[in-house]
């Protein structure tokens, strides 16, 4: 699982890095600016975790920009900071961040919610393959097929195959 994280801090960076980095299955790559980080996002992270106050932009500045990007509009965000400010933490969850931890950031709660994080992502990642490969194998049947939701009598299909709508 590729983790980025983006802190200006050279030994809070150090220190998270290696924490995360030391966990089997986790490659992890560190950056002091969000612009570095955005881009390593949007080559292919699995995880992302901000530190709220960088040079270049605020971590929830980066956020909104993540979830602007269809690549990285569902990628799991982790906001750090240690500004203990309640509007902070509002701010970067109307942002889209998915967690948040406050400074000095504990090790073993930082790893539980990168595990907790991933594993969920992994199992949207697999629902969507799911999904798709099903949508595929209706499509290639020819079959009339038709899915209703019998519960919201507003919206009774929710799929209707291309050989039943013809």
């Amino acid at each position: 699982m590729r983790i980025v994280i983006v802190e200006d801090h050279p030994m809070i960076l150090q220190v998270l890095t290696a924490a995360l980095g030391s966990v089997p299955g986790y490659v992890v790559q560190g950056h002091v600016l969000a612009r570095d980080g955005l881009e390593a996002c949007g080559a292919g992270a699995d995880l992302a975790i901000f530190d709220n106050r960088l040079p270049d932009m605020t971590g929830t500045e980066a956020v909104r920009l993540l979830r602007a990007t269809p690549v990285t509009r569902h990628l799991p965000i982790i906001m750090i900071t240690g500004d203990g400010d309640a509007r902070t933490r509002m701010d970067s969850i109307k942002a889209g961040a998915t967690d948040f931890l406050e400074k000095p950031v504990n090790i073993d709660e930082l790893r539980l919610r990168v595990r907790n994080l991933l594993a969920l992502h992994e199992a949207q990642k697999q629902a969507e393959r799911r999904e798709r490969l099903l949508e595929s194998v209706i499509a290639a049947s020819n079959a009339s097929i038709a899915v209703a939701n019998a519960r919201d009598p507003l919206t009774p299909f929710t799929f209707v195959s291309d050989a039943l709508a013809a």
